[in-house]
């Protein structure tokens, strides 16, 4: 809550995050939330974590991950994500991915793993999934979607981003892991151009 109330103080709009604590996403439907809390409630109150917890049961995934979607109303960032969604459905059972921001794992397939391997520079996230599932059952997610900021294409554009992630999928299966940051994958959002317009949660 502290990291949260920080982006504000920096900027950021409130109705941009979508807020977890111990019982599930923030959200207008809840009575339990203090004021400092319902200032992040959502409108979405099925988007639960509750909901993905019961489908990692139903399924019996100890890793899993889910689809995503853009905070953009642009139609390029919808058909960039689909497309993304449409590479995770397809590569699920045979080389599965998926986003550092959005991975559930059981804690014993975790330490069997043993964690993200530290020497990587880029797709860290994809190969801690691609280890986990050599070990326990994968899967993507149905019944949620997490959204995700568009800032990455907005500041180092969107055709060069999506070159550099299909370049660091080609490094990772005929070369392998990638532990030199070849691709020049800069971190950090200091000069990022603010989108035209930005869709609310």
């Amino acid at each position: 809550m502290a990291c949260s109330k920080l982006y504000l103080a920096l900027g950021a709009k409130a109705e941009n995050f979508t807020v977890f604590d111990k019982d599930g996403v923030l959200h207008k439907g809840r009575r339990d939330l203090e004021e400092d809390r319902s200032l992040f409630a959502i409108d979405k109150s099925d988007m639960t974590l509750e909901k993905a917890m019961v489908e990692l049961q139903e399924k019996g995934f100890f890793v899993a991950s889910c689809l995503i979607d853009p905070l953009s109303d642009r139609k390029i960032d919808r058909v960039l994500h689909d497309a993304v969604n449409l590479s995770f459905r397809a590569t699920r059972k045979i080389y599965p991915h998926a986003p550092g921001f959005c991975i559930f794992i059981r804690r014993w397939c975790h330490e069997l793993v043993g964690g993200f391997n530290e020497k990587l520079m880029l797709a860290e996230d994809s190969d801690y999934v691609l280890q986990a599932s050599k070990l326990c059952r994968f899967g993507l997610l149905k019944s949620v979607r997490i959204l995700v900021s568009v800032r990455r294409l907005d500041k180092d554009g969107r055709f060069n981003i999506s070159m550099k992630y299909l370049a660091s999928d080609a490094h990772r299966i005929f070369l392998g892991p990638i532990e030199s940051n070849i691709f020049n994958y800069q971190y950090g959002y200091d000069q990022v151009k603010q989108p035209s317009k930005t869709a609310s949660i």
